[in-house]
């Protein structure tokens, strides 16, 4: 898994009269702000799926991992049935990829259900606090789709600013001959709520998200189609559409009757 934070292009406004010299002042709009936040939220989302998947796969069913045991401490209580995936005090998959602290997961003995909990865990240095559940876990051969449910999971930014999240997301993870990570695809459809940096609440619902290994680029990881639909408080709706390209870094951001590309880092 890739860092997926994607910092948005922002808007130039011209000012100035005809006969004086023109300058461009930077603003952001709240839709901006929001659609910035919703990135930030995406990668956490993303990172414990990818991660939690992982460590079931490297000790529990047999399928091809290969990438959380090879850097993470993985200790299974059959007893309890519970899974600890310990990264210590730092743990780097790739330049782009930190993880610290212990991600646990309680499981039911058919493994039809589970509980994901942190213990002082963060992925570059984005912390998680609280629970996700999982549950409606069904597998096609190698595809392998799950609810994931949470209320309220605490995120404390690098710089220490907070904020949490809440979501109800149905994952489908489609692999190609089971290689590993750069032959699969998440598509993701649900919602995840929040509270943007103006202190006003959002919610995101995400049709067909789609993310493929493939298109992973210098720590980045971008949908390469699907829609964000973004709902703010006494705004129009918001639309974030991915599907310009293949892996095109180029998504299409539709606010009320106005429309632009704009191009992720």
């Amino acid at each position: 898994m890739k860092k997926i934070i994607a910092t948005l292009s922002l808007i130039a406004v011209l000012v100035g009269a005809c006969n004086r010299s023109q300058e461009n002042t930077v603003v952001e709009t709240t839709e901006e702000i929001t659609v910035k936040q919703g990135a930030e939220i995406e990668y956490i989302l993303y990172d414990i799926a990818v991660a939690s998947e992982d460590i079931i796969d490297s000790k529990m069913d047999g399928m091809i991992g290969g990438r959380t045991e090879n850097c993470g401490t993985i200790q299974n209580n059959t007893v309890t049935r519970v899974l600890t995936a310990d990264f210590g005090q730092g743990c780097g998959f790739s330049p782009s990829l930190l993880r610290k602290g212990k991600m646990i997961i309680n499981y039911e003995l058919d493994n039809s259900k589970r509980r994901i909990t942190f213990d002082n865990y963060s992925i570059n240095g984005y912390k998680i606090e609280g629970s996700v559940g999982v549950s409606e876990i069904t597998r096609i051969s190698t595809d392998r789709s799950a609810t994931y449910l949470a209320n309220n999971l605490i995120v404390t930014r690098p710089n220490g600013s907070q904020f949490t999240i809440s979501m109800f997301q149905r994952n489908t993870t489609i692999k190609e001959k089971d290689k590993g990570l750069a032959d699969n695809e998440i598509i993701s459809n649900g919602y995840f709520s929040s509270t943007n940096s103006a202190n006003e609440k959002f919610s995101i619902f995400t049709d067909n998200i789609t993310v493929r290994g493939n298109c992973v680029e210098s720590g980045i990881l971008t949908p390469f189609i699907g829609l964000y639909r973004i709902q703010l408080p006494s705004k129009d709706e918001t639309q974030l559409r991915f599907g310009r390209g293949a892996c095109s870094k180029e998504a299409t951001l539709v606010i009320g009757s106005t429309s632009r590309v704009i191009t992720l880092p």
